[in-house]
């Protein structure tokens, strides 16, 4: 944890730098399982960077796929324990609006390396329609060979994810079609949830 804390003190001194390249950095996972020093570091750096967008740094730390969806159920019963939402409201984008990575698209490639052919609980909701690559070198030798390999591995999957995402989308714009009233309700809901995920970092802040 050390190394990790002194890489977020080193952000934190570089706030110019990191705001003029325009870079959100965002910790994806539970961190009220790690050390509170690094938890106001982490809030402190989320905080920081909020408004940056050309790129996001998603880290993931305490991080599992099952605690996300978990967590990301918990959020939406809350919000219909407070009358924001009502059952009928919850699909995929709502479940998306509220994962740890909600600001972020989902990957077109991941790369596992080791030689490990599994996902190990790692963004299993967001790799759906993802080209999987697996490599067999470890990560401290993935060269820019392998990566080229990955790539290629891409751009030969690629039609074939292409025409999964859209038969999707097309299930999905025929099963989810918004009346005003759910849309309003919704997007209540997601700002409402936005303010109370700000309103939690800054205490973790200054705790």
């Amino acid at each position: 944890m050390a190394l990790a804390k002194n890489k977020f003190e080193e952000l934190l001194k570089e706030k110019e730098r990191v705001k003029e390249n325009g870079i959100r950095i965002k910790v994806i996972g539970n961190i009220s399982l790690l050390p509170e020093d690094l938890q106001r570091l982490i809030a402190r750096v989320d905080l920081m960077t909020a408004g940056n967008d050309r790129a996001i740094l998603n880290i993931a730390m305490a991080y599992t796929s099952k605690e996300e969806m978990t967590h990301a159920m918990e959020e939406i019963f809350w919000g219909t324990r407070e009358d924001l939402l009502v059952p009928s409201d919850v699909d995929d984008d709502l479940i998306n609006q509220c994962l740890y990575t909600w600001e972020s698209n989902h990957p077109d490639l991941l790369i596992r390396t080791s030689g490990e052919v599994r996902l190990s609980d790692f963004m299993l909701w967001q790799t759906a329609y993802s080209c999987l690559h697996f490599s067999s070198v470890l990560w401290p030798e993935f060269s820019f060979w392998e990566l080229t390999k990955a790539i290629l591995h891409y751009q030969v999957v690629h039609p074939t994810i292409q025409e999964a995402k859209c038969v999707a989308s097309r299930k999905c714009r025929s099963c989810n079609q918004l009346d005003p009233q759910k849309k309003n309700r919704i997007d209540h809901f997601i700002n409402k949830l936005r303010e109370k995920e700000d309103l939690a970092l800054k205490s973790i802040a200054t705790m």
